[in-house]
């Protein structure tokens, strides 16, 4: 890989972060508006913040700002984890997900198509008249459970 390109920073490396800056933050012994970092740089902080250039306002805050950061990311990686899921169907029922013409051209819906020995070999498992490729490989995996 080129040296001059920066690898972007992915979904785990920015949850470390997240839960590096939580772990300092839970570290600081707030009293009233007076705040004393315990994260080995030994610093007084007055008035409410601390003198660190990534941290402001009060403990209580910082963290609660992690806390939200964390719950969008768990729900980035949930949504990820179904996606993956959701390829891993296609693989292994060797299904094709197309999509079609709809309402003459105007939209698109999808349909999952299975591959047989047997004539049909190409078979419609589910056609989704949306424009929602998920919604049609998921009712395609319903419709092979039911």
């Amino acid at each position: 890989m080129d040296e001059n390109v920066m690898k972007a920073p992915s979904l785990l490396d920015e949850l470390a972060g997240v839960v590096r800056d939580i772990e300092v933050a839970e570290s600081w012994d707030c009293t009233g508006d007076q705040m004393r970092c315990l994260d080995g740089n030994g610093c007084e902080c007055v008035m409410r913040g601390c003198d660190r250039p990534d941290v402001e306002g009060d403990a209580v805050d910082f963290i609660r700002a992690h806390h939200a950061i964390l719950a969008d990311m768990a729900k980035r990686l949930e949504a990820a984890e179904r996606d993956s899921k959701r390829l891993d169907a296609i693989r292994d029922n060797s299904w094709d997900l197309r999509c079609f013409d709809m309402a003459g051209g105007e939209d698109i819906g999808w349909e999952v198509v299975g591959h047989y020995m047997a004539e049909p070999c190409d078979r419609t498992i589910v056609k989704v008249y949306a424009d929602d490729p998920r919604a049609a490989i998921d009712a395609a995996t319903q419709e092979g459970e039911g």
